[in-house]
């Protein structure tokens, strides 16, 4: 009867350190039933790429990491698609990084997941049937805590401006348009015709020289048409002259 007794008190004790070993999950402002935070990448993306994003970077309010360092907190940071469901990484306030692969940065209030190459694509945030991409914190103890702010980290670890885009501050660049010309056609200089006449110089015919009986040289100076009279006039003052040599040796005959 005793054994029985200790069997079934051993049992009991069984259970209870069963249920202590049970995480309990704490609470964060904002978890659904199961005490998981979820967002969906789709509400954070705006207007960048998501190819751009290699990771994420949560941040807690002062008061709530005041209670990490005092009290701790730890829990899982989970990314999940519908290709690569529940990808789960630990987090935790000063626990041993063997165990516990993200660590909380006590300077900047914040945990930070970063992965090689980007995990989400955009067939997860489409929105089509069967699809999904979501950031899940989940808290298995510590105290309440509450988180400030959720962002999306490039390659080298910076915070991706997901209004960059879309900022009306940013000028684009002016598209200067060909100055449009009127259509002229140059006229060529309109000078007034004019028709340079050569230049007219009197007609001159050399004068022939003709013998004078008297021998002196006499020089007729013929014009138009007279050239013939002239010739007609030299040959009948030589025949003349002919006509008196022989007179004048009859006379001396």
């Amino acid at each position: 009867m005793n054994f029985k007794k200790l069997l079934a008190g051993a049992c009991a004790g069984a259970m209870v350190l069963g249920m202590c070993a049970m995480p309990a999950y704490a609470a964060i402002e904002g978890a659904d039933g199961n005490g998981n935070y979820l967002v969906d990448v789709a509400t954070l993306i705006g207007n960048a790429d998501i190819n751009d994003v290699y990771g994420v970077k949560i941040t807690f309010t002062e008061e709530s990491v005041a209670d990490m360092m005092t009290n701790g907190a730890g829990g899982g940071f989970i990314f999940s698609t519908a290709s690569n469901n529940w990808n789960q990484l630990q987090w935790c306030n000063g626990c041993a990084e063997e165990i516990h692969d993200i660590q909380l940065d006590a300077d900047t209030n914040s945990i930070t997941r970063m992965e090689e190459t980007p995990f989400f694509t955009a067939e997860d945030i489409s929105g089509a049937d069967g699809t999904y991409g979501q950031i899940v914190l989940c808290q298995w103890w510590g105290g309440d805590i509450v988180i400030e702010n959720i962002e999306l980290l490039d390659k080298d670890g910076n915070v991706i401006d997901t209004a960059a885009e879309s900022d009306p501050t940013v000028e684009e660049p002016a598209t200067e348009e060909p100055a449009t010309e009127e259509s002229t056609v140059e006229k060529p200089a309109t000078e007034e015709s004019t028709v340079e006449e050569p230049a007219t110089e009197e007609s001159t015919v050399e004068e022939p020289t003709t013998v004078d009986p008297s021998g002196n040289d006499t020089t007729d100076t013929p014009t138009g048409d007279t050239a013939p009279i002239a010739i007609l006039a030299v040959a009948a003052v030589a025949a003349m002259g002919a006509a008196v040599v022989t007179l004048r040796k009859k006379e001396n005959a």
